[in-house]
């Protein structure tokens, strides 16, 4: 048992999450329908994938744990790994929907507004992960829990992003069967021209 109260970066992250699924459910499903396009945007289903699982890992643990001794160093290869992973993202999902007038102008505000409150997050659990990193290794339940309901919503969000981020890999490869690709892709349909985006 640990005496920390980190309600601050969990506050934070959980606000993320929620930017995080308006930005995938209106712009990566309902505008760019991706899932319907995966030819074309392979490479970005396949960082979204990966980072979905990320943040579903994140969520999930950090709502209850604390990552104690050899692993807080995963967890802070983990939390790097995302900003890279983001970085790829902002250069590749320009190229993928250049052909479809390229990135909504709220997108990229999206992106941004994402992108400070992770640094926030990082900010403000860096004090708690070195705490952490001097505790034995293994996983610690905090002495001061966070309230249930923001554990039940974390919790919630890491396993909806969690399918999603496993759809994405799966739309993401090469030898998933053309059925199945449209099943995945509900409730999208392939149109004979892609979206093409209006910049708001």
């Amino acid at each position: 048992m640990i005496h920390t109260d980190y309600t601050l970066p969990m506050t934070l992250i959980l606000i993320q999450g929620v930017l995080g699924a308006l930005d995938t459910l209106y712009y990566h499903e309902y505008r760019y329908r991706l899932p319907a396009y995966a030819t074309e945007s392979r490479d970005e289903l396949r960082l979204h994938g990966i980072r979905d699982l990320i943040y579903g890992l994140l969520f999930i643990t950090l709502s209850q744990v604390a990552w104690g001794g050899l692993w807080s160093w995963a967890l802070l290869a983990l939390i790097f790994a995302e900003v890279i992973i983001t970085l790829a993202d902002f250069v590749i999902e320009r190229r993928v929907r250049s052909a479809w007038g390229g990135l909504a102008t709220g997108e990229l505000v999206m992106h941004a507004l994402m992108a400070i409150l992770y640094g926030a997050f990082i900010t403000t659990l860096a004090p708690h992960w070195w705490a952490w990193s001097a505790l034995e290794s293994g996983f610690h339940f905090h002495a001061q829990p966070l309230s249930p309901w923001m554990v039940n919503a974390l919790s919630l969000m890491g396993c909806g992003v969690t399918i999603a981020g496993l759809r994405d890999l799966l739309l993401s490869t090469l030898w998933l069967p053309k059925a199945w690709r449209k099943r995945l892709a509900f409730p999208w349909r392939r149109d004979t021209h892609p979206p093409s985006i209006v910049r708001l």
